[in-house]
């Protein structure tokens, strides 16, 4: 648990821990192609993992298409530079628990995929989990990891609230196709748009205002101590929201008794 626990930096470069490689990704378009691939083979195993997978995705070519269309501005690196950061992470996560490799698994990440491969669980869920993973503990440290210095907090701030509106706006769709895919509920969409309350835009917005207020704590933190307490609160919190995700009421009653990936 020393992922931050190097001093902040000034630099737009993120902080790199001794020993950690990262699978050759250099832009948007290089990372789409690798969760394609990965989705694939998680599609072919039947593996549930996939659901967040697709949507991720999804969102990624979103986001390309917001910086191409210049929506972010000349924080158009920085916000990259945090995509990849987080996605790498994803995936090496993938993999280690791939290999069985619980120790390199960060245990948000292990929690999830523990909790999605003991089965029984929709669609919904299986995809709730890692996102709370995926937002609740790796974004705020890659936003950490970044370049938040006082000087550029007010154009990278803007910048990211447009991408937070990207996936507000967008996020039920991301969500519902996955939904949709491994689910075969033509209603899915409709009743995200209405909001579920745990996969409504207010939800994603309101995770992602958290984790930018989470990495600047972190980012301010001057002491070791300081720092291990505030990494220490985002993986407490990221745990325990995976630990009491339960099944969803209501318009989800048809999918709380566990799917399959078609054969």
């Amino acid at each position: 648990m020393i992922e931050l626990l190097t001093r902040p930096v000034t630099s737009p470069e993120p902080v790199v821990e001794p020993g950690l490689s990262r699978p050759s990704i250099d832009c948007l378009a290089e990372l789409i192609d690798v969760l394609t691939a990965r989705l694939g083979r998680l599609e072919a195993a039947h593996d549930h993992r996939a659901a967040f997978c697709r949507a991720y995705a999804m969102y990624v070519d979103g986001l390309r298409s917001l910086i191409d269309r210049d929506g972010v501005g000349a924080s158009a690196g920085w916000i990259e530079q945090i995509e990849l950061d987080v996605a790498r992470r994803y995936l090496r996560a993938l993999d280690a628990w791939d290999r069985h490799d619980m120790a390199g698994t960060p245990a948000p990440w292990r929690a999830a995929f523990a909790k999605s491969k003991l089965g029984g669980l929709s669609v919904h869920e299986d995809l709730r989990l890692s996102i709370y993973a995926h937002t609740a503990y790796e974004l705020p440290l890659a936003l950490a990891r970044a370049d938040l210095s006082p000087r550029q907090r007010s154009m990278h701030a803007d910048a990211y609230r447009t991408v937070t509106t990207l996936l507000t706006g967008s996020g039920g769709a991301f969500c519902g196709a996955a939904l949709r895919t491994y689910a075969a509920t033509p209603s899915i969409v409709r009743a995200l748009g209405r909001g579920d309350g745990a996969m409504s835009g207010e939800w994603i917005e309101a995770m992602r205002r958290r984790a930018w207020c989470e990495a600047l704590a972190l980012y301010d933190a001057h002491r070791d101590v300081e720092r291990s307490a505030a990494f220490g609160h985002i993986e407490t919190a990221a745990l325990k929201s995976i630990a009491n995700a339960q099944p969803s009421r209501g318009w989800l009653a048809s999918l709380s008794t566990g799917w399959r990936f078609p054969a």
